[in-house]
């Protein structure tokens, strides 16, 4: 996933290294690896905001449900999201919305999605490095 990630990115000139990587939980013991909403609350509330504080961020690359859930309590709804923009004053960040990149690689007409979803945080983020 995380290689469709840098490739896509890399199409727009550009490298991890203008980028902070992080996920949304780093611990997860569930076999299935998908974090259960307990486990997003807990490391989003007690670490994932300092993260993005400390991190001075603007603009955030959210990519599947996990995030979503994270960021705004929201369960499940990232295809109809993929691709848009919005500000989240409860993180003072941007948020762009992206399908993940392993759903694409379990799925792969989920492509286009995921695709416009990188499209459109490289033009925000073009926007804001300004």
């Amino acid at each position: 996933a995380g290689t469709l990630l840098w490739k896509e990115v890399k199409k727009y000139g550009y490298t991890r290294r203008y980028f902070h990587v992080s996920n949304t939980c780093h611990c997860f013991p569930s076999k299935t690896k998908t974090p259960t909403k307990d486990q997003i609350e807990i490391c989003s509330d007690s670490w994932l905001n300092r993260e993005i504080e400390g991190a001075d961020c603007r603009l955030v690359l959210a990519c599947g449900n996990v995030p979503l859930y994270a960021l705004k309590r929201q369960s499940g709804g990232i295809e109809a999201l993929s691709g848009t923009t919005e500000w989240l004053d409860d993180w003072g960040v941007w948020v762009c919305w992206s399908t993940h990149p392993s759903h694409v690689l379990r799925n792969s007409s989920k492509r286009p999605l995921f695709e416009k979803g990188i499209k459109n945080f490289i033009e925000k983020f073009e926007l804001l490095k300004r």
